[in-house]
This record gives structure tokens, C-alpha cells and sequence, in this order.
């Protein structure tokens, strides 16, 4: 259970005594003389192997036990980064009187340290304890000490330091008493821990100062003697051309000449810087392009060395090899052109050392890089890549635009990837979430989904196989996500088409009502020619007669079976999952369906024919029987004369004609 604690706390170290004012706290604390115990407070012996001290009768309490849970792991972890030895001593108020500013833990504290160092195995350098002492009256009020070992003392954790208003004991436990003393044993060794780092990068900060201080006045005495060399060769200058005299026609010759050596060393040198940065705002200009683009990302992949695996882990050290190259050459660059225009500054005429030296350090001198010219952001995702490499001045910066395109190229890629296979896993649940709504609509409609289960399970087994290497290798899941969603787009199409086809194959049930309606409305018509028809042909009819459509190749019947055979089978093979098959049923069903109506108004477009052509027929066929005996008469004649050599085809022409008008 919880283990409830004091209220409102005095705080100190075993050092010096705290008492937390009203001012403070809100509330004086009145600390009366405790009633009569059998025992002190209790203090427990020195165990090099135990961490934890608890008093049996806080253990032991039937109301309010004190149990902390998981306490040593938790102080072990904390204590780890500074290797600190935590102990914790709690304990309950025994019979010792205690005055109002007294702090009891101070004093039980003072004790327990005189004791434990005399300890061979207590570790006297190292050491944090953390006392506390509830109050036997009240379980919502006590005492808290704490003490450090010599190196905490050293590092400025002092009796007057764990006493402070912000030091590491009285912020925690305003913070997590009375509810949670575990919390708040835990919140002081974590603060104590920010001191400690407080005061390494103090340390730090002081060595790297000491260190720049010692460069620059090593820097400050390169340069004046150098200064001091480059006047000895003034001197020496001046007094070859002759000291300056009236007619000093010699310094004067001496003076042209320093001028002229003052103004090509100068010229030479602002021409080293322009020409480098000219150069160095190209790669500048690069390097902005890939920071901008991916150093975001770069940033989120602290555990890339563990996190990417395969082509990904390949293409991506690459990647971020030729970034920080490109980075460290920048920055060495960039450092080489500051110290070159620098060097410049600190030449005034005649001296010229400064701009020797600037061209030199541009076009001559190594450049060595070491990985330390890697910005701060940088250096903890990238530090350990960065080998050590001397460069001459014109290397340097050669082979940026290269460098760019590879680190770019790859990079793109990789965020891609990344990009891709993520949005395509969003977008693959969205599709199954559609394809497991249009498996109920099959259902619905009785189409089983056994025949599309196989793709089902296909595309969910290659689903987890790429998101299972989608964070480590993103350039294999990428292209493996892209196949599995399209067999899905795919799959969640065909279910679609299952349905939009059973409709249709449903709606040629209407073609076929319409050809069977149709049919039978025709039959229930008279026949009826309408033509004049002669004395041989208009028999006498007992009833009217009707139009049977029962002829072969003219009856509607057969079509609209085969129709419905066609319509079935296509259900069929839409069960099955053939869709190609089905839709071809469909297209063939549907054109039976409607052959067998058209075949009924063709038999009523020929009936329509042969009434609109019968009497232009008689007609014609009248006109030639008329016309016969005329040319007979005409034949016998011409027969006596000279057509009769002349022509002789002619009666046959005529027998010709006489068969044709017999039939």
C-alpha cells in the first residue's frame, strides 16, 4: 500500500540544521517532546551488500507500514551515471527529546556516518544517504538528512548546499511528500545527479578555456615575433636602399620598392580569398540545400546503427558519410578562409607576413580534419563516422557537388521509403477495411468468398512480412508494400465487379420477360393481309387465323431458353470466381435475349415487306404477260425476212420469256 509521510518537512544536510520558516511553508513547525519510548531511534549496521535500511517498526506498522518497491533497482539505474553508493535509512522516532529547531534525521545522520566510516568497506568517496525520520505521533510529519562522500563534497554538494531552498533534498520533497516518499528518496538522487553534471560541465567548460587561452597567447607570441622578423627585414630593406636623407635617392628607391612588394603580396592574397569564396558560397549553397531537405529526418534516426538493417542500413551510412564529409570540409573550410582574412587584417605596411601567410594557408597548407568541426547537433548522431583525413587546401573543397548528389540521391530514397511504405500500410488497412465491408455485401447477395480467400490470405501473409522489415530495411518494404497494396486494390476491384456483374446478370432476366412478353403479344394477334388478294387466294376461313412464330429459324422460344441457360451458367461461373467467363456470359445472354425480341419484329418487318411488294410484283409480272402475244405476232412475221438470218437468238428469247411468265 501507499505509504503516506509528513506534511511539512525540515530538510538539511547532517552538517547544518534547516528550519523551513512560515515564510516558506506556510505553516511553523512545533515539534514537542515525544512521549516516552523503550528505544532511540533506531540505526541499523553497516551491510557493504544492502542499500536499503528500514526500521521494523515502520515495516512492521498495522496502520502505516513503509514498503518501498522496486526502491534499490530504481537507485541503482539513477546512481549509475556518476557511480554514486545510495543508501537509504528509514526509521521511526524513538523516546530522544528534540527541541522546536532541532532536525532529528541531522543528528540520527551525524551519527550513522561517524559509525559507517569506520567501516573498512564503506566507500567514504563515493557515498550518498538519505535519512529519514517519521515522527511516532504523526505519520504526516518527520525528518529528512542527507550526506555526501568526499567527491560529492568536492563537486560543491556541501552541508550548506543540501540545505538550500534549491538544493537536491527540498525541492523533491515538496514535490512528492507526504504521498510518496519512494518519489521523492528517488527526485534527490536524480538532482544530485544535475549537480554532478552541472559541475562536470563546469570542469569542461574551464579546460576548454584554459586550452583557448593558451592557444591564443601562443598565437599572440607567434605573431609578435613574427611582427619582430618582419621589421628586421624592414631594417634590412631600408638600409641596403640607404638611410632617408634629402637626396636620399636610394630610401626613396626603397620606399617604391616596399610599396610595390606591399601591394602584389596584398593583391595576391585578396585573390586566394575570393577565389576560395567563390568556391566555398557553391558548396555553402549545397550543403543549405541538404540540411534543409533531410536534417530533420537525419535528426529523428538516433538509432540508426541498430534500427536499420540490409540495403537501407547500407545506403544510409553512405549517405550520412558523404553528409558529414561534406559538413566537415565546409566547416574546415570555413574556418581556413576566416584565419586566412584574418591574417590579412593583422598586416600594415610595409609588413607582408600576414599575406603571405593567407595564401599560404589557402593554397599550400594542409588542412587536417578531425571530425571536431562538426557542429554540437551533429556530432551526437554523427561523431563516430568521421575519420581523421589531411587534406591539401585544394581537395578540400573539390568534389562537393559530387559528395551533394550522392548524400542527396540516397537520401531521397531512403526518406521515400520511409514515406511510402508508411502512407501505403495507411493506405493497405483503409482497403482491407473496404474489401472486409464488401465481403458482407457478397454474403448478402449468397456469392460465397471461398474463391477470392486465397488472395485474401496472400496479401495479409506479404502484408506482415513487409511491415516486419518496414522500420529496419524501408527500401525492401517500400516496393514489397507497393505490390501488396495494389493486389488489394485489385482483389477489392474484382469483389466490386462480382457485384456489379450479378446485377447484371440479374437484369437479363428483364430481356428476357420483355422477348417472352413480346412473343405472346404478337401470337395474340389476327393475321391479317393487307394486299388485294385474288379469287384463288382468298379461301374461305373458318376462324381468324394467328400468328404462330413457331417456324424454324423463326421461332422466339429457343432463343429465350438458351437465354436463361446462358443467364444461369454465368451465376454459376460467378460463384466459382471466374469473372472473365462470367462477363462473357453476361454479354452473350444479354445479346441472346435481345435477338429473340428482335426475331419477332423481323418476322413482322418481312410479313410488313411482302405486303408493301406484292402488288408492284403482280404488276410487273401483268405487263409481261400482255406483251407475249404482240411478240409472237412480231416473230412470225420477222421470221420470213431477213431477221430471221440476221438475228436468230431472238426466239429463243422469246421461249426464254414465256418460261419466265409460266412461273
Amino acid at each position: 500500500m501507499s505509504q503516506r509521510f509528513f506534511r511539512w518537512i525540515n530538510s538539511t544536510s547532517s552538517f547544518s540544521r534547516l528550519f523551513l520558516a512560515p515564510s516558506i511553508l506556510g505553516v511553523s513547525i512545533i515539534v514537542f517532546a515525544s512521549p516516552a519510548f523503550a528505544q532511540a531511534t533506531w540505526t541499523p549496521q553497516f551491510n557493504p551488500e544492502q542499500r536499503i535500511y528500514i526500521d521494523p517498526r515502520l515495516s512492521n506498522n498495522p496502520t502505516y507500514p513503509v514498503r518501498f518497491p522496486n526502491l534499490e533497482q530504481q537507485l541503482t539505474e539513477a546512481a549509475e551515471s556518476h557511480d554514486l553508493e545510495v543508501f537509504v535509512v528509514a526509521a521511526e522516532q524513538g523516546n530522544e527529546s528534540v527541541s522546536e529547531n532541532a532536525n532529528l534525521a541531522v543528528i540520527k545522520l551525524d551519527d550513522l556516518v561517524a559509525q559507517w566510516r569506520s567501516e573498512a568497506e564503506f566507500p567514504v568517496d563515493d557515498y550518498l544517504i538519505i535519512f529519514w525520520v517519521r515522527r511516532s505521533d504523526d505519520v504526516n510529519r518527520g525528518w529528512v538528512a542527507a550526506n555526501g562522500g568526499n567527491r560529492l563534497r568536492a563537486a560543491g554538494l556541501t552541508a550548506d548546499w543540501f540545505s538550500e531552498e534549491n538544493g537536491p533534498v527540498i525541492p523533491a520533497l515538496r514535490q512528492y511528500m507526504p504521498d510518496d516518499p519512494q518519489g521523492a528518496i528517488v527526485a534527490v538522487v536524480e538532482n544530485v545527479n544535475q549537480d554532478l553534471d552541472t559541475y562536470a560541465a563546469q570542469l569542461q567548460a574551464q579546460a576548454e578555456q584554459e586550452q583557448q587561452q593558451a592557444e591564443q597567447e601562443a598565437e599572440a607570441a607567434r605573431l609578435q615575433a613574427e611582427r619582430a622578423q618582419q621589421w628586421a627585414e624592414f631594417r634590412s630593406t631600408v638600409t641596403t636602399y640607404g638611410p632617408p636623407s634629402a637626396a636620399g635617392a636610394g630610401s626613396v628607391a626603397g620606399m617604391v620598392w616596399l610599396t610595390l612588394r606591399y601591394r602584389r603580396k596584398r593583391s595576391a592574397a585578396q585573390s586566394a580569398v575570393k577565389d576560395w569564396q567563390e568556391r566555398l558560397n557553391n558548396a555553402n549553397e549545397l550543403y543549405l540545400k541538404l540540411y534543409d531537405r533531410y536534417f530533420g529526418f537525419l535528426r529523428l534516426q538516433t538509432d540508426w546503427s541498430t534500427k536499420f538493417q540490409g540495403r537501407t542500413r547500407t545506403q544510409y551510412e553512405a549517405a550520412i558519410t558523404d553528409f558529414t564529409d561534406l559538413t566537415v570540409r565546409l566547416e574546415a573550410a570555413n574556418q581556413r578562409l576566416q584565419a586566412a582574412q584574418d591574417a590579412i587584417q593583422r598586416d600594415r605596411f610595409p609588413l607582408i607576413g600576414g599575406f603571405e601567410q593567407a595564401v599560404e594557408r589557402l593554397t599550400t597548407e594542409p588542412v587536417i580534419v578531425t571530425g571536431q568541426e562538426l557542429p554540437l547537433e551533429m556530432a551526437s548522431l554523427f561523431g563516430g563516422i568521421v575519420a581523421q583525413t589531411t587534406y591539401a587546401p585544394e581537395e578540400l573543397l573539390a568534389a562537393m557537388a559530387e559528395l551533394f548528389d550522392r548524400a542527396n540521391g540516397a537520401l531521397a530514397e531512403i526518406v521515400q521509403a520511409v514515406e511510402g511504405a508508411e502512407q501505403n500500410r495507411q493506405n493497405l488497412l483503409s482497403c482491407l477495411e473496404e474489401i472486409h465491408q464488401t465481403r458482407s455485401a457478397l454474403a448478402s447477395l449468397n456469392l460465397p468468398f471461398q474463391p477470392y480467400e486465397p488472395r485474401l490470405q496472400h496479401i495479409q501473409q506479404t502484408q506482415q512480412q513487409f511491415e516486419s522489415i518496414q522500420e529496419a530495411d524501408p527500401l525492401e518494404a517500400y516496393p514489397a508494400s507497393q505490390t501488396v497494396l495494389e493486389n488489394a486494390h485489385r482483389l477489392q476491384a474484382d469483389l466490386k465487379r462480382a457485384i456489379d456483374l450479378h446485377q447484371a446478370l440479374l437484369s437479363i432476366q428483364t430481356s428476357i420477360e420483355a422477348a417472352i412478353h413480346h412473343a405472346h403479344t404478337v401470337r395474340q394477334q389476327t393475321v391479317e393481309y393487307r394486299y388485294p388478294q385474288t379469287l384463288e387466294e382468298a379461301t374461305p376461313v373458318q376462324q381468324p387465323q394467328r400468328f404462330t412464330l413457331a417456324e424454324v429459324d423463326g421461332n422466339p422460344d429457343e432463343q429465350v431458353e438458351l437465354a436463361r441457360q446462358q443467364q444461369q451458367i454465368g451465376l454459376t461461373l460467378l460463384r466459382q470466381g471466374q469473372l472473365e467467363q462470367a462477363e462473357d456470359l453476361y454479354q452473350t445472354a444479354k445479346t441472346t435475349a435481345q435477338q429473340a425480341y428482335q426475331l419477332v419484329d423481323d418476322i413482322l418487318a418481312a410479313k410488313a415487306f411482302v405486303e408493301e411488294n406484292v402488288q408492284p410484283v403482280r404488276h410487273r409480272w401483268s405487263a409481261l404477260i400482255s406483251e407475249i402475244p404482240d411478240a409472237e405476232t412480231a416473230l412470225k412475221r420477222l421470221k420470213q425476212e431477213f431477221i430471221a438470218q440476221s438475228y436468230a437468238p431472238e426466239p429463243q428469247k422469246l421461249e426464254k420469256a414465256k418460261q419466265v411468265s409460266s412461273t
